[in-house]
C-alpha cells in the first residue's frame, strides 16, 4: 500500500473513532441529565391549568417533560415549583401552543412538567432540551423539529407523512408507531428510530447521526455524509 493511501486510511480511522466517541459521550450526558432526580419535592410543586383551545402544534423552549395524549377536548396543565411561577409562560399564537421556561437549569436539577390533551397533532418543535412523549394519534402529516439534547417518543400512533429535522444530540423514538412515508434531515449526534409501513424513506444524514428503521419500505433514499449509521432491522 502506498504511503499516501496509508495516511488517508489512518486519517479516516481517526475521524471515525473521534465521531464515535462524541456520540457515546453525548448520549451518556443526555441519559444522565434525563435521569437526575428533581431538586424539589412534590410538596413544592403547584399545578396550573391554562384555557387554550383549537391548537394542533407545539413549540417548547427549555427543559420540560411533557406528556401528550389524544382526546376530543383540549387541556393544558403545567406543574412547577411555586417559587418559579413568574419564570414560565404558556401562550397561544393561532394554532400554535408555545410553552417556555425562562430559567437556567444548569444551576439547579429538575425540570418543569406538563400534561396536554388535544384532538389533532400536526407539529412539534423543541428548542434546547425538552422531553416529549405522545400517543394514540392518527396524523395525516406530522412535522418534527428538534435542536439540542431533545427527546421525543411516540407510541401507538399512525403517521402518513412525516417530515423531521433533528440536530445536535436529539433522540426521536417512533419505533412503536407506524409511518408510511418519512423525510428525515438528521445531523450532529442525533439518533432516530422508526417503524415504516411500506412507503418511502428519504432525506439526508450527516455528522455522526444514526438512523434505525423497522418494517418495510418501498424505497430507501437517504444521502449521507460523515460517520452516519443507517440500519434496517
Amino acid at each position: 500500500m502506498k504511503n499516501s493511501n496509508k495516511i488517508l486510511l489512518i486519517t479516516l480511522i481517526v475521524i471515525v473513532v473521534f465521531l464515535t466517541g462524541m456520540i457515546i459521550t453525548t448520549r451518556i450526558i443526555l441519559h444522565n441529565s434525563s435521569c437526575k432526580a428533581s431538586a424539589f419535592s412534590d410538596d413544592e410543586f403547584v399545578q396550573q391549568k391554562f384555557s387554550c383551545e383549537d391548537f394542533n402544534s407545539l413549540k417548547i423552549y427549555g427543559r420540560w417533560s411533557i406528556d401528550i395524549e389524544q382526546g376530543d377536548d383540549y387541556s393544558v396543565i403545567v406543574y412547577y415549583p411555586e417559587e418559579f411561577s413568574d419564570r414560565i409562560s404558556v401562550d397561544q399564537h393561532s394554532s400554535n401552543l408555545i410553552i417556555d421556561s425562562n430559567i437556567n437549569w444548569h444551576s439547579r436539577r429538575g425540570i418543569f412538567r406538563a400534561d396536554i390533551i388535544m384532538p389533532q397533532l400536526e407539529s412539534i418543535e423543541i428548542v434546547e432540551g425538552a422531553s416529549i412523549s405522545f400517543e394514540d394519534f392518527s396524523c395525516d402529516h406530522l412535522n418534527i423539529k428538534t435542536t439540542g439534547a431533545a427527546e421525543i417518543k411516540g407510541r401507538n400512533s399512525s403517521i402518513n407523512d412525516l417530515d423531521m429535522v433533528c440536530d445536535g444530540a436529539s433522540y426521536v423514538n417512533l419505533r412503536h408507531s407506524k409511518i408510511v412515508n418519512a423525510t428525515l434531515h438528521s445531523s450532529g449526534a442525533s439518533r432516530v428510530e422508526l417503524t415504516m409501513n411500506g412507503g418511502k424513506l428519504s432525506g439526508t444524514a450527516s455528522g455522526a447521526s444514526s438512523i434505525v428503521y423497522y418494517g418495510e419500505v418501498a424505497k430507501q433514499d437517504i444521502e449521507t455524509a460523515g460517520a452516519v449509521s443507517i440500519r434496517h432491522r
